[in-house]
């Protein structure tokens, strides 16, 4: 099966498919002048970890997050694994960065508790990067997206073991904030920390 379609681990879309379905989704919130998030996530030392407990472990943890994962969304947005513990997701039907915000700290929730070791929970530093357009903008390309969420999730992974998630949050076509700061600010937080939008 190739790889860029489907997750042979995961049963999740590949990079090929997820851009497709990225992209007539943004298609079709940019017509209904809604917003869009792209969501990038990754589970960091996996060769660190399929050394210390071996590969059925953390497979089966991988699995885990993948179904955390998708059970975060709605039915219409799709995920993808990117392959050493690396996932896409998107989010449509955004009203405010709030919602994306709030989805941001759901998946987080339910996914670093997504291993289990000898009948027990193992907790995983997850991080996050996530990119949104809200409303979605005609002059953006919908892969934009997916490289401002995997730049995100690097700079979040580079920024120490507490801090889980950074993005960039675009919210109205002309620039202007909702809440006042320019358009595309970097936002980040910690798992002892709420998002902005949420405290």
């Amino acid at each position: 099966m190739d790889s860029t379609i489907y997750d042979n681990l995961t049963g999740l879309s590949g990079i090929a498919l997820f851009s497709s379905q990225l992209d007539r989704a943004y298609r079709r919130e940019l017509a209904g002048e809604r917003g869009l998030a792209v969501l990038a996530l990754g589970v960091p030392n996996v060769a660190w970890l399929r050394r210390q407990h071996g590969a059925p472990f953390v497979d089966l943890g991988l699995l885990g997050v993948s179904q955390a994962l998708s059970g975060s969304l709605r039915r219409a947005d799709r995920t993808a694994h990117l392959g050493d513990g690396r996932f896409l997701a998107f989010a449509s039907h955004l009203r405010s960065p709030d919602d994306a915000l709030h989805l941001a700290q759901r998946v987080h929730d339910r996914v670093r508790w997504a291993f289990r070791l000898d009948g027990h929970v193992e907790r995983v530093p997850v991080r996050l990067g996530l990119s949104v357009r809200i409303p979605c903008e005609r002059n953006t390309l919908s892969a934009l997206l997916i490289e401002e969420a995997m730049q995100a999730l690097f700079e979040a992974a580079d920024d120490g073991a507490h801090l889980f998630g950074a993005g960039r949050v675009t919210t109205v076509a002309d620039g202007a904030a909702h809440d006042g700061s320019p358009a595309g600010t970097d936002r980040r937080w910690t798992d002892h920390e709420l998002p902005p939008a949420l405290a």
